[in-house]
This record gives structure tokens, C-alpha cells and sequence, in this order.
């Protein structure tokens, strides 16, 4: 077999045990991803408590690290009585785990003009470079209490983004979970206490607000 021959042989093999690798570089090229750099799509990519994310910082995140709750980086307000309704809603809005479904039965109550969870469900983040988000509501209780382990990741995520605007919780701020008997569940969500409290409804508290993601 002369040279030439054997040269065109050898580079057809070559041809066809390389071409799908070939392919695969050039499909990785074209959705963006480059052959030689390690990236991961959106729907693997893994969320960790403290960082800037969601309209707010990440305080709870599940095994997956995909899953979790976001806090607002600001109090929507120091002085917010629960609601302007002091009578008993019960079963309704006393989840320990489902702050939504608390805020909806209290805005929905009878009489209802004002209180900490519609400040929440009203709520619309400014833009602090991780988008605009309006789904946000009141936590309920142990929403709240599963802050706490990860509170100085939250503390100093909101003190080093500067961002003059964005604060730690300083205050007891309200859970959307009802007590018993025209009372409510507050939490302060700092080192110093992390005890949850019933108060009545027409004291006034912080709120901060929550989202899902």
C-alpha cells in the first residue's frame, strides 16, 4: 500500500471514532456552554444561606441546595400592629410551616383593613441586583425559627453587599402564626434572644417578609 494511501486510511479512522465528540463540543459551543469551561444549568445550580439572591438574602435552604426561603433585606416596618382585627381567625392562619397560607386567611378575615401580612403580600423588592420579585409573604413561626442556626450568615450578607439600604433584623418581627386568644406568635431573630413569644395582635412589631424558590 503506498503512503499516500495509508495517510487517507488513517485519517478516516480517525474521523469516525472522533465525530460524536466532535458534535458533542460543538452542541455544548452552540447552547452557550463552552467545551473546555465547567458550567451547570439553571436547574442544578446550588443556592447557599447567606448569599444575595431572589430579591433578598438566603436563609433557609433545603438538601437539595435548589430549594429554600428568602428573606427580604429589608423590615417593611418596626411598628406594625399583627392586624387591625383582633378576633381569633384559628385553624385557618395557625400553620407552624405555611406562612402563605397564614397570610391569605389573615387578609381575608372580616373586617380586615390592615396588618403585617398584607405588608408582605404587597410587598415589591427594590432592585439589589438579584431582580423584582412580588410573591413574597409573612412567615410563619418555624419559617422563622429555621433562621436562626444560619443567623450571622444573614447578618453579615446584609452588612457587606453594600447596600446602605439593606439591614440585618434588629427587632422581634411577626410570624403570621396565630396563638390562642387575640394573640399572635412574634420571633426575635438575633443571638441575643431566639425565643418565640404570644403577644396580642395591637402590639407593634417589625415585619420581614419571605419568598419561596
Amino acid at each position: 500500500m503506498n503512503n499516500n494511501l495509508q495517510k487517507l486510511l488513517s485519517a478516516f479512522i480517525i474521523i469516525i471514532f472522533c465525530f460524536p465528540g466532535i458534535r458533542s463540543q460543538q452542541v455544548l459551543t452552540e447552547s452557550g456552554i463552552k467545551a473546555d469551561e465547567f458550567m451547570v444549568s439553571d436547574n442544578t445550580i446550588s443556592i447557599h444561606v447567606g448569599d444575595m439572591y431572589g430579591g433578598g438574602v438566603v436563609a433557609w435552604v433545603d438538601e437539595s441546595g435548589m430549594h429554600g426561603l428568602i428573606l427580604s433585606a429589608i423590615e417593611l416596618s418596626t411598628e406594625q400592629v399583627w392586624s387591625n382585627v383582633e378576633r381569633d381567625i384559628n385553624d385557618p392562619s395557625r400553620w407552624k410551616f405555611d406562612g402563605k397560607a397564614n397570610s391569605e386567611a389573615i387578609i381575608t378575615q372580616p373586617g380586615h383593613l390592615d396588618s403585617a401580612a398584607k405588608l408582605c403580600l404587597d410587598y415589591v423588592n427594590e432592585d439589589y441586583g438579584t431582580g423584582v420579585f412580588s410573591d413574597w409573604y409573612l412567615p410563619a413561626i418555624q419559617e422563622l425559627k429555621s433562621f436562626l442556626p444560619n443567623y450571622m450568615d444573614i447578618h453579615f450578607a446584609l452588612i457587606n453587599d453594600n447596600n446602605p439600604a439593606t439591614t440585618p433584623p434588629k427587632v422581634p418581627i411577626w410570624s403570621s402564626t396565630e396563638g390562642i386568644t387575640f394573640t399572635a406568635r412574634l420571633f426575635s431573630l438575633n443571638l441575643d434572644d431566639g425565643n418565640d413569644y404570644e403577644v396580642n395582635k395591637y402590639r407593634k412589631m417589625g415585619v420581614r417578609a419571605v419568598r419561596a424558590f
